[in-house]
């Protein structure tokens, strides 16, 4: 399963062949008798407001977001106060700010960072205190649909880390189930797999030491050379 705003790119050939198969249907359609063509016109006119009501929730929760429904006297009308408060770029997630503090501790201004945390949490931490992460993921829900095509390079750099590496990660993650695929509520203190074995690989090259910990269960660790090697 993959999400529903990642159907276009996913699923292009598809969409195509089915736009092109609609459009001979069409042509078709209008040299047909009156009878079927009402039916197939019927049946088309049905899937799409089956498609609008299913969609519909989704949309209208959009919609009381977007700047029109704002602009709108005795509608939305709180323009004034939303511009200001996009402007100052509010957290998504506010503990993304508890970890935004414990990098910006540790670490330089801009220096890359070794994230391990909640999918969208990791993005947004790094997003906002302006770093790439070491690991090379860009959006961990994204890429954990091609692990064949991005975790082989995830290996690779796990196996570069050189030992006192600062990584960043939430210690409810440790011991947790995998976030399924398409999972949205109810996944807090979870990762996706391509995490979680980048995890247990890290795991198993070094120990972890604690070096720092936030009240919301962020933990800065350093990485360290187990004995021996």
């Amino acid at each position: 399963m993959t999400r529903s705003n990642t159907l276009l790119y996913v699923a292009l050939p598809a969409v195509v062949e089915a736009c092109l198969w609609v459009s001979l249907v069409g042509d078709r359609l209008l040299q047909a008798p009156r009878g079927p063509r009402l039916v197939l016109t019927a049946a088309g006119l049905w899937v799409a407001v089956l498609l609008a009501i299913s969609g519909w929730p989704d949309a209208t929760d959009k919609w009381r977001r977007t700047a029109f429904d704002q602009a709108i006297p005795g509608h939305g009308g709180r323009l004034r106060e939303a511009v200001p408060k996009l402007w100052r770029s509010p957290p998504s997630d506010r503990r993304a700010l508890e970890a935004q503090a414990l990098l910006d501790r540790h670490l330089r201004n801009g220096a890359p960072a070794l994230v391990i945390a909640e999918p969208a949490l990791t993005v947004e931490t790094l997003v906002r205190s302006d770093r790439v992460n070491v690991l090379p993921i860009g959006d961990p829900e994204q890429d954990n649909v091609v692990p064949n095509e991005t975790y082989p390079k995830v290996r690779r750099a796990i196996d570069r880390l050189p030992p006192g590496t600062l990584m960043l990660t939430q210690l409810a993650v440790f011991g947790a189930p995998v976030k399924p695929l398409g999972l949205r509520p109810n996944s807090r203190g979870r990762l996706v797999r391509q995490q979680k074995l980048a995890l247990d690989r890290i795991r198993a090259r070094f120990r972890l030491e604690e070096v720092d910990r936030s009240p919301r269960g962020f933990a800065v660790v350093r990485l360290a050379a187990r004995r021996g090697e």
